[in-house]
């Protein structure tokens, strides 16, 4: 017998999307599973096109926006009552092909010590570009590094530092049990890397299946630089590392370090005319470092004595600082007294 796939797909507002994404979905050729679709509190009309054109569905209301996270916290919890074997979380931004899903469960089938596999992921504006095949966590300097070619995605996968990204990711019921299901303090971004760590360190195996290709359109529930995508980004951004590091004086080497790199980035933000994503990114700093999960509250923020002296350091000579605290105390002293001027005796 087949395995049960339960499909849970996350909509918030975005109707063409998700009917798009859905009529891909329903044209699979892979028959035992079923859709999930949970609605975040849309506000738009989604949902009652979502009714009439696929009532196959179930559909889950949520009452609020719970995020990337709690939406889809929500649909695995219900797939688990369903005795689903697999659940595929699947972004209502992608479209996929008919024989998508029967690569990936083949895949997942044949390697048992597999828990996570995602499709190659190619962008849908540009259909022949290949937007992800794996990353990898890089915790000195606080990034997510894209794997670029079927050979490093091979060498990443054999050091069991493959993470995935949450597009399209395929968890065996397995996993879930065994680590239960997404962190809900990050609320969106870089908690698929944290699940797919977390996966790794319990002895599951994370892969790609470059044969079984999907399209994605980029960004389209948070926009590119919007302060809401910066927020959680920035935030997340310490979360994954500091979650993912050990040892007191390794994690004080990550904070100066995260604190240094936002310094650059608030920075860049103010030159190119985004003062509310600067001051998001200040926000975010402000929420990671005393451990704020959640969404971005426009209304909130740090307190001023936080905000001041970060906007200080950011606008006044932002290399010196960042310098400081990556602690590069010979640049430190070079700029110090390039700076200075002695006046010589007359």
């Amino acid at each position: 017998m087949t395995p049960k796939i339960c499909i849970i797909i996350l909509n918030w507002n975005r109707r063409d999307d998700t009917l798009e994404c859905l009529k891909s979905v329903y044209a699979l050729d892979y028959r035992n599973f079923e859709v999930i679709l949970v609605d975040n509190g849309s506000t738009d009309d989604s949902v009652s096109a979502i009714r009439l054109l696929f009532p196959q569905a179930i559909l889950i209301k949520n009452r609020e926006n719970l995020g990337y996270t709690g939406g889809n916290n929500v649909g695995m919890r219900y797939a688990l009552e369903q005795g689903a074997d697999y659940f595929w979380l699947l972004n209502n931004d992608t479209v996929v092909r008919p024989d998508t899903l029967s690569r990936l469960v083949e895949a997942g089938e044949k390697e048992q010590a597999v828990g996570l596999l995602s499709p190659s992921i190619y962008y849908y504006d540009e259909p022949d570009n290949v937007q992800f095949i794996g990353a990898y966590v890089d915790t000195d300097n606080l990034a997510v590094i894209p794997v670029t070619s079927a050979e490093q995605l091979e060498e990443v996968r054999r050091a069991k530092n493959l993470v995935l990204y949450g597009t399209a990711v395929l968890i065996k019921r397995a996993v879930i049990e065994a680590i239960g299901v997404l962190p809900e303090e990050y609320f969106a971004y870089h908690e698929d890397c944290h699940f797919s760590l977390k996966a790794l360190e319990h002895n599951f195996e994370t892969a790609v299946v470059l044969d079984a290709p999907i399209l994605h359109k980029e960004s389209r529930t948070t926009a590119k630089l919007s302060p809401v995508q910066v927020f959680l980004r920035c935030r997340n951004i310490y979360f994954l590392c500091s979650d993912n590091c050990h040892g007191f004086r390794r994690n004080i080497q990550l904070a100066s370090r995260y604190i240094s790199n936002m310094l650059s980035y608030a920075g860049y933000l103010f030159d190119e005319g985004k003062e509310e994503s600067s001051n998001a990114c200040i926000t975010g700093v402000w929420s990671a470092l005393t451990g704020k999960g959640g969404g971005f509250n426009p209304n909130g923020g740090a307190p001023l004595w936080f905000k001041a002296p970060f906007k200080m350091c950011m606008l006044w000579h932002p290399g010196f600082w960042t310098n400081v605290f990556r602690g590069n105390m010979s640049a430190v002293l070079h700029q110090l007294l390039v700076r200075v001027h002695v006046r010589q005796p007359g």
